[in-house]
């Protein structure tokens, strides 16, 4: 019977560590994506399609979306559009608009389920050859 008790010692420290580093939160189980659409300066310009699916398959993304204004606009309007691959028309995901726009205001959006994403400046006037850009950082679980 003293022969167990080193083993079962061995069993109870390895039951520990297995526990410790199940119930250990990870970062590493969300998975982050950035995106910098081109800087628009026409009002109706939409970016390229970003095809969220390939590599990664994302498929209903969360993040924030921050602008970056240039120019000094009086007003703007940027969307951030999406579609499911098969749909002909784009939803707008979130939208950006008046001084919050004109600020670079960041804001945050939930899941929404589409494979492709584009920006679009819906509006823009005044200012000195202004651009709006929007960053984009997506995160899935």
């Amino acid at each position: 019977m003293e022969g167990m008790v080193p083993d079962m010692r061995r069993v109870f420290g390895l039951l520990v560590l297995l526990a410790g580093l199940l119930l250990t939160p990870r970062a590493s189980l969300a998975a982050e994506r950035y995106l910098a659409f081109a800087a628009l300066e026409k009002a109706e310009e939409v970016t390229a399609e970003v095809n969220l699916r390939e590599p990664t398959g994302y498929q209903y993304p969360t993040g924030t979306l921050q602008l970056v204004v240039t120019g000094a606009p009086d007003t703007c309007t940027f969307q951030l559009l999406g579609r499911l691959r098969d749909a002909a028309a784009y939803d707008v995901l979130v939208e950006i608009t008046g001084g919050d726009c004109v600020d670079g205001k960041m804001i945050h959006f939930e899941s929404k389920a589409v494979d492709v994403i584009a920006g679009k400046l819906d509006a823009i006037d005044g200012g000195t050859d202004p651009t709006v850009q929007g960053l984009v950082k997506l995160v899935t679980r």
